[in-house]
């Protein structure tokens, strides 16, 4: 539970609900810092990692242990930040290694010192208390290069958008050894004589692959771009050496589809990549990240909105 008054994102209460095998609920109130929430997550063991900001210079890191969630002396981490009131109003985002219950990585997109924007990724190591870091500037020549830098999948794909300044964290996940930061910019205007007040958009997606030990992989893009009434999150799941990816794209005025992509965690190469068809279903229906992933194919939900209500239609693709 966080509140939201003098202190942005201070934590009011933090409470852990887990079911017995009758499935009744079982209430652990955690102890916690009074500083400012930036994220939280936990792993497949039910270990629970707190990510807060220490007086506005320093990101620190809680672990929790499973079951009984005591905490551990938190980890703490100096930032290059050019103003003390950034990490109060960053873009971040967090995830957990698969196989070392121990570790949490965290990335970040924040103003450095020389008011860039930087990308900083942080692994955190509760077993020997170390921090690996890496960081990304990304000035207005280097997005340049990166869409320079891009090699379409075939003749049919969009050509890539990063856009204006506003680079954020879009999604963070680890597969196999590689973990995966995706970046995108997204901005909000005015919606001038359109009747509404305001839109978000969203251009391509910046791909980021790192090995365990933070050293980059690949970079990739994914072209997609949309102007919405406000920001969808994408999807993502792992299977052996690769990651399935989708991600909403406009499709034509107030047409939208999926993008659908199958990237090599190997090479960071793409080897599908495309829209999805809609066939018979709404062209103005938005893909939902409640994916259903199965052994043979997935079904995607669409969700369509209507002066009269909301529809869903759910879709089986194969892979």
């Amino acid at each position: 539970m966080f509140g939201y008054g003098t202190k942005l994102n201070t934590i009011k209460d933090l409470i852990v609900i887990k079911l017995d095998e009758n499935l009744n609920p079982v209430v652990s109130h955690l102890k916690f810092p009074d500083e400012g929430c930036i994220n939280v997550t936990c792993n497949n063991m039910g270990d629970l990692f707190l990510i807060t900001h220490k007086e506005d210079k320093a990101i620190k890191v809680t672990r929790y242990e499973a079951p009984k969630y005591l905490p551990q002396d938190p980890i703490i981490q100096e930032m290059d930040v050019h103003k003390e009131s950034d990490l109060k109003d960053i873009s971040g985002a967090s995830t957990t290694p698969i196989t070392d219950r121990n570790s949490v990585y965290f990335a970040l997109f924040h103003d450095n010192a020389d008011k860039d924007n930087e990308l900083t990724a942080m692994k955190f190591n509760f077993t020997d208390r170390a921090v690996k870091t890496t960081s990304e500037v990304f000035t207005h020549a280097h997005t340049k290069e990166i869409e320079k830098a891009y090699v379409p999948f075939d003749t049919k794909q969009d050509k890539p958008d990063i856009g204006p300044r506003g680079l954020r964290m879009k999604y963070i996940t680890e597969w196999e050894g590689t973990l995966v930061v995706v970046l995108s910019n997204q901005n909000v205007g005015g919606g001038g004589n359109t009747g509404v007040s305001s839109y978000a958009n969203e251009t391509s997606l910046i791909i980021n692959g790192y090995d365990s030990n933070l050293t980059r992989k690949f970079q990739q893009m994914m072209p997609n771009w949309y102007s919405s009434y406000g920001f969808h999150r994408m999807a993502a799941y792992g299977e052996k050496t690769s990651l399935y990816m989708l991600a909403n794209t406009a499709d034509g005025i107030n047409k939208w589809t999926c993008y659908y992509g199958k990237l090599d965690l190997a090479t960071g190469s793409w080897l599908k990549l495309g829209k999805l068809p809609k066939d018979k279903l709404d062209r103005k229906a938005i893909f939902d990240p409640s994916v259903m992933w199965f052994g043979n194919g997935f079904i995607i939900p669409y969700n369509s909105m209507s002066l009269s209500g909301a529809d869903v239609s759910l879709q089986f693709n194969t892979y």
